[in-house]
């Protein structure tokens, strides 16, 4: 409809529960089912305090919002890097600093102030998955089953 111009994500909104709806008769049947967001970097408007950055799938709310509540499992991975500053002026918000490392990878199952995660599984609260892709898969079924995929 030409009225619905500018507002997809929202109209979506419908194709999105059915889309998880589907989901949910793959999962009903035996299967894990993985769903994957680039994230970006997003204000949070913290109630009880000073706002601050954190990163956040890189979709609209509303779709987030109906995957996220249907989701038994949001895990944030990130390679595990170290900051080093050069110069410190006493301001750890102003102070610009350079990344080094970072070819260890490490998957959070816990909410943090900087990402969003969340664990129905009573996984750890961190996963070291190291730098073998063909290995993550094992170590989050292991976190998940205590047992190695077979």
């Amino acid at each position: 409809k030409f009225q619905d111009y500018g507002r997809g994500p929202e109209v979506a909104v419908n194709e999105i529960v059915d889309f998880v709806a589907r989901l949910e008769r793959i999962k009903a049947a035996g299967k894990n089912v993985i769903v994957l967001s680039h994230v970006k970097v997003k204000p949070f408007k913290n109630p009880l305090g000073p706002d601050y950055d954190r990163f956040t799938p890189d979709c609209h709310e509303k779709t987030w919002s109906t995957v996220v509540k249907w989701a038994d499992a949001v895990l944030f991975g990130k390679f595990n890097e170290m900051t080093e500053v050069a110069k410190s002026s006493g301001n750890i918000a102003k102070d610009k600093g350079k990344a080094i490392g970072g070819t260890d990878r490490i998957i959070y199952t816990e909410p943090s102030a900087a990402w969003v995660a969340k664990n129905r599984y009573g996984m750890p609260a961190e996963i070291e998955i190291g730098n073998d892709p063909a290995q993550v898969w094992n170590k989050i079924f292991t976190a998940i089953n205590g047992q190695e995929q077979q």
